[in-house]
C-alpha cells in the first residue's frame, strides 16, 4: 500500500516538475537557468520515497539496528560516494543520489516480507492517516527550503548557498534525533493505550532532557567554532557569511524539541495536530521574512523569520504535548479565565522588560492589563490583605515625601522634574502591577509560568549572546538587561523544577556562564555567582532537614547532593573562565565581562563618588530625607563631560538618603522579612518552586544594590512584593518533613 502511494505522489509531483524545467528552476534557484537541476528531482523523490517506506518498515518490525544501517548508507555513505566518485555535473551527482537510494532501498525491502492480501483496506488505513499529514510534510519542506530561495532572488546563489548550508546543518541536528522520535512512537502508543499518562511522562522528560542537553551543547559548540568550520568546509572566500550561520543554528535546539515530540502527539492523535503547527509556523515564517524586511536586509530577514518560526512551532508542540502527557506536571487550564491568567503570567517577564520608564505610556496600559487580570482573580485572604496594606503604606509614604520636596524642600528644578517623574512612575505604575501580580498568583506552585518563560527567554537570550559573541541585541543602552535575562533565565534552570534533567541544567548552566560572559554586565556576573552560591545552600540545607539530619555524616551527605554542586561548579567554572580570560596581554581583549572588570582598576566607574554623595544626603536629614530627586545634578559623569548623575545606582541607599530611615525600614523591613519567611518554608518543604522564586529575587536585589533607580528597578519590586505575599502565606503554615515520605503543610495553631 505504500509503494502504491508512493509512485502516485512521485508520478504526479515528477509530471509537474518536467512540464516547466524552467519556471521551477527560477522558482527554486533564482534562475532559469538552473532548470536542468530539476531533472534530477524525480530519481531524488523516488529513492529518498522509497527509503522512508524501507526505514519504517524496518523500524515497525523493531529491527532498529538494520534502520540505522539504512539510515547511514542512504544518508552518509551515498551522498558522499556520490560527490567522490561521479565527475561531471551537478545533475550527474544528483542522479546518482537517487539511484543509489532506489537501489539500496530496493534492495531492503526485497528482504522482507510483503503481503498483497486486504490492499484495499491497507490503502484507505494509510490514507486515511496519511494523507492529512502530507500538507504538513510538504509545508515542512517549504519551510526549510524557503530561506535559501528567498535569499536566491535578493540576494545572489553564492549567499543563498551558505543560507541553504546552514539550514541543511540544522536539518540534519534533527535527522540525528530522527532515530529517538521513531523510538518513542510505540512506547508512547502502547502506554497511552494502557492509560499510564504518568510513566509516559517521565519517559518524555527523560528523553526530552538528555537529548535537549546533547543539541544545546553540540549548538554551543557548532556556534564557537562557526568559522573554522567554514572555512574548513565551504573555504576561505565564505568566512565573511560565518555570522549567517550562526543566526541559523539558533534554529536547531527548536526543531530538536519538535522532531523529538512529534511522536507523542503522533501516537495519540489521528487528526494531523503535527501538521497544523507546522502549518502555522510556516505562515509566520512568511510574514515575517517580509515584515523584518524593514528592520533587516534580505538575507537575515529571511533567515531570522525561519528561526523564530521553527521556535513557535517547539512552543505549539511543547504545549500539545504537555495537554498528552502533562510534561509540566501541572494543572491543565480549564476556562478561558484561566488560559488568560496563565498567558499574564507567562507574558510578565517581557511585560517588565517592555514597561520602561523611558515609555510611559505603555507602561500605564500593560499596568492597566495587569490590574484587570487581578479583578478577576482576587480572593480577599490574610496574604492579600497585608500585602495590599505594605503596598497602600509604601505609596503613601511616598506621596508624603514627594509632596514635602516639592513644597518644604529647596531643590532646583531639574530635581524636581526628576523627582516628580520618579513619583508618578513608581506609585501609579511598578506598584499598581506589583500588587496585581501577586494578587494573580494564588500559591507559589503558581508561578510556574513565569518560571517558564524566563527560562526560555533567558536561554535564546544566551545562545543568541554566544552565537554573535557579545552583540548588544537589546541596545547598547540595555546591555545590562541581556545579562540579568541570561542569569535569571539560568538560575531557573538548575533547579529541579522546570527542567528535571541534571545534564540539561547543567548543558544550560555552562551555556548561561558564556552568555553573561560575552553580555559582558558586570552587575549580571555579580548577581549570578552571588544567586548560585545561595542555591547551593539551599538544597544543602533542604536536604539535611528532610534527609540526612541524625544520620552519621549528615553535613557531608547534604552537602554531595547533585543540586547542591551543579551550582557550586558552575561558580568554579565562571572563576575560571575570568581567570583564563584576565591573564591577556595589555593590547588584546577578550570582548567580554572580563574587561570590564579589568577596567575598575584603573577606573571606578564614578561609583565611590556616587556612594559617598548618597551618604552625605543621608547624613543631612537621616529621618526623612533631602526629597525626591535631590541626589540629580551633583555628580558629574567622568566619561561624558556635562552629563549629571540623576541616583546613586543603589536602589536601597536612593531611598534611605531621598526619603529617610522611615522610608528605608518601611519599605525593606517587611520586604525582607517575608523573604526571609519564604525561604525558610522552601528550605523546609524542599521546594523547587521557591527556590525558583528565590533566584529570581536575588538576581534583581543585587542588580538594585549595583545600578538603576526606583522606578527602573521594577523587576525587583514586582518580584519582591510577589515574594513578600507569598512569605506571608507561608508564615503561618508548620512543616512536618519525614525522611522518607512526603512533606505534610499543616495549619499553625493560634493562640
Amino acid at each position: 500500500a505504500g509503494l502504491i502511494v508512493l509512485a502516485a505522489g512521485v508520478g504526479i509531483v515528477s509530471a509537474i516538475l518536467l512540464v516547466a524545467p524552467g519556471f521551477w528552476g527560477e522558482v527554486f534557484f533564482g534562475s532559469s537557468s538552473y532548470g536542468s537541476l530539476v531533472l534530477a528531482l524525480p530519481p531524488l523523490l523516488a529513492g529518498g520515497g522509497l527509503h522512508v517506506i524501507a526505514f519504517g518498515y524496518l523500524r515497525g518490525l523493531n529491527r532498529i539496528q538494520a534502520a540505522n544501517v539504512l539510515m547511514a548508507i542512504n544518508m552518509g555513505l551515498l551522498p558522499l560516494g556520490a560527490i567522490v566518485l561521479v565527475h561531471g555535473s551537478v545533475l550527474w551527482v544528483l542522479d546518482a543520489m537517487g539511484i543509489g537510494w532506489t537501489v539500496v532501498s530496493g534492495l531492503a525491502l526485497a528482504t522482507l516480507p510483503i503481503n498483497f492480501r486486504g490492499i484495499r483496506e491497507r490503502l484507505r488505513e494509510l490514507t486515511r492517516f496519511g494523507v492529512p499529514r502530507t500538507p504538513g510534510e510538504f509545508v515542512s519542506l517549504l519551510l526549510f527550503a524557503m530561506p535559501g530561495i528567498l535569499v536566491a532572488h535578493s540576494a545572489d546563489i553564492r549567499v543563498a548557498g551558505m543560507v541553504a548550508f546552514g539550514v541543511a546543518a540544522v536539518s540534519m541536528i534533527g535527522s540525528g534525533l530522527t532515530p529517538i522520535s521513531f523510538v518513542l512512537l510505540p512506547v508512547a502508543a502502547r502506554l497511552l493505550a494502557a492509560g499510564k499518562v504518568r510513566q509516559l511522562r517521565s519517559e518524555v522528560v527523560d528523553v526530552v532532557g538528555i537529548t535537549l542537553a546533547a543539541t544545546l551543547v553540540l549548538v554551543v559548540l557548532l556556534e564557537v567554532f562557526a568559522a573554522p568550520i567554514v572555512e574548513i568546509y565551504l573555504g576561505p572566500n565564505f568566512k565573511s557569511s560565518v555570522d549567517i550561520l550562526r543566526l541559523t543554528l539558533i534554529g536547531a535546539l527548536p526543531w530538536a524539541a519538535y522532531i523529538t515530540l512529534r511522536s507523542v502527539i503522533d501516537a495519540r492523535h489521528v487528526k494531523p495536530i503535527n501538521a497544523r503547527n507546522l502549518v502555522i509556523s510556516f505562515l509566520l515564517a512568511v510574514v515575517l521574512a517580509f515584515v523584518l524586511r524593514r528592520v533587516a536586509d534580505p538575507t537575515t530577514s529571511a533567515v531570522l523569520a525561519f528561526v523564530l518560526a521553527l521556535w513557535l512551532l517547539a512552543g505549539l508542540t511543547m504545549i500539545e504535548a504537555n495537554r498528552i502527557a502533562n510534561i509540566f506536571a501541572k494543572p491543565q487550564p480549564r476556562t478561558r479565565v484561566e488560559v488568560a491568567r496563565l498567558a499574564t503570567l507567562a507574558a510578565l517577564p517581557i511585560a517588565i522588560l517592555v514597561s520602561s520608564p523611558q515609555r510611559p505610556a505603555v507602561a500605564l496600559v500593560i499596568s492597566f492589563g495587569y490590574i484587570v487580570m487581578a479583578l478577576f482573580s482576587f480572593r480577599l485572604s490574610r496574604a492579600n490583605s497585608l500585602m495590599l496594606a505594605y503596598v497602600g503604606l509604601v505609596a503613601a509614604w511616598m506621596t508624603i515625601s514627594w509632596l514635602r520636596s516639592t513644597y518644604l524642600l529647596h531643590l532646583n528644578s531639574e530635581q524636581l522634574s526628576y523627582g516628580t517623574q520618579k513619583f508618578e512612575y513608581f506609585v501609579f505604575v511598578v506598584l499598581p502591577m506589583a500588587a496585581a501580580v501577586a494578587i494573580i498568583v494564588e500559591q507559589v506552585e503558581d508561578v510556574w509560568p513565569i518560571g517558564a518563560s524566563q527560562l526560555a527567554i533567558g536561554g535564546v537570550m544566551a545562545l543568541i549572546t554566544v552565537a554573535l559573541l557579545g552583540d548588544k541585541i537589546l541596545g547598547y543602552a540595555r546591555y545590562s538587561w541581556q545579562g540579568d535575562l541570561i542569569a535569571l533565565g539560568t538560575l531557573i534552570a538548575v533547579q529541579p523544577w522546570l527542567v528535571r534533567n541534571i545534564w540539561a541544567s547543567a548543558a544550560i548552566g555552562v551555556l548561561g556562564i558564556g552568555g553573561i560572559m560575552f553580555a559582558g554586565a558586570r552587575q549580571s556576573l555579580v548577581a549570578f555567582a552571588l544567586a548560585l552560591v545561595l542555591s547551593a545552600a539551599y538544597w544543602a540545607a533542604a536536604r539535611y532537614l528532610r534527609e540526612t539530619r541524625g544520620k552519621p555524616n549528615a553535613v557531608r551527605k547534604a552537602l554531595a547532593g547533585q543540586y547542591v554542586a551543579l551550582p557550586l561548579v558552575l561558580v568554579l567554572l565562571t572563576g575560571g573562565a575570568i581567570a583564563f580570560t584576565y591573564h591577556w596581554t595589555p593590547t588584546s581583549y577578550c570582548y567580554c565581562v572580563t574587561d570590564r572588570l579589568i577596567s575598575l582598576e584603573s577606573n571606578a566607574g564614578d561609583r565611590d563618588k556616587l556612594l559617598y554623595r548618597g551618604f552625605q544626603l543621608l547624613a543631612q536629614d537621616p529621618i526623612l530625607g533631602s526629597g525626591l530627586g535631590s541626589f540629580a545634578g551633583a555628580i558629574q559623569d567622568s566619561l561624558s563631560p556635562g552629563h549629571f548623575y540623576q541616583y546613586p545606582h543603589n536602589v536601597p541607599l536612593e531611598i534611605a538618603s531621598e526619603t529617610g530611615l522611615i522610608g528605608f525600614f518601611l519599605i525593606f523591613a517587611p520586604l525582607v522579612a517575608g523573604w526571609l519567611s519564604l525561604l525558610r518554608a522552601g528550605i523546609q518543604r524542599g521546594s523547587p518552586a521557591i527556590a525558583g522564586v528565590m533566584m529570581i529575587v536575588s538576581v534583581f536585589f543585587v542588580v538594585a544594590n549595583l545600578s538603576g533607580d526606583i522606578p527602573s528597578e521594577r523587576g525587583l519590586w514586582v518580584f519582591g512584593i510577589l515574594a513578600f505575599k507569598l512569605g506571608i502565606d507561608a508564615f503561618g503554615l508548620r512543616v512536618t518533613s519525614p525522611s522518607k515520605t512526603s512533606p505534610v503543610v499543616k495549619a499553625a495553631q493560634v493562640s
